[in-house]
């Protein structure tokens, strides 16, 4: 089984989840508000794709999307955290339950954030959307570089 999710616009990097107050360290509001978009996302699509509300039991394998407008330097895995922190208890139990995690972020003309979560049995699907993303780099790479 699995569930893919598209959130757009940009996310939120680990760097800016929190805020000071006095001296406590606490989820900010856009941290707060993202982690909400991510969980509702997830609802509805797991809806729509499965007619419920699917919470993985299991061990897991993620993918995740990155698609950003300019071609900044930024540190993919910063992005991580984030969403994975709003998709526990909803879609998973514990973010222990992540077995392997595929990130990968793309120039793209809108900004946006593409999230694959499947059972890590699903080995065919896993290896499918492996090598989807990763021609889909290697393409882009020789394009940038002025072909094969």
């Amino acid at each position: 089984m699995n569930i893919a999710i598209n959130i757009p616009g940009n996310p939120v990097s680990t760097n800016h989840l929190y805020s000071t107050v006095g001296r406590r360290r606490v989820l900010n509001q856009k941290a707060k508000a993202w982690k909400s978009v991510v969980a509702v996302e997830y609802q509805v699509n797991s809806m729509a794709q499965h007619g419920r509300v699917v919470k993985f039991e299991n061990k897991l394998f993620v993918l995740l999307e990155y698609y950003f407008k300019d071609n900044r330097r930024r540190d993919v895995t910063n992005y991580d955290k984030a969403i994975l922190d709003a998709l526990t208890g909803i879609a998973y139990n514990d973010d222990s339950q992540i077995t392997a995690c595929l990130s990968i972020k793309r120039k793209w003309n809108e900004a946006g954030t593409k999230i694959t979560i499947c059972d890590l049995n699903d080995y065919d699907f896993i290896m499918d959307n492996i090598t989807i993303s990763y021609k889909a780099l290697l393409f882009r790479a020789q394009l940038h570089r002025g072909g094969p």
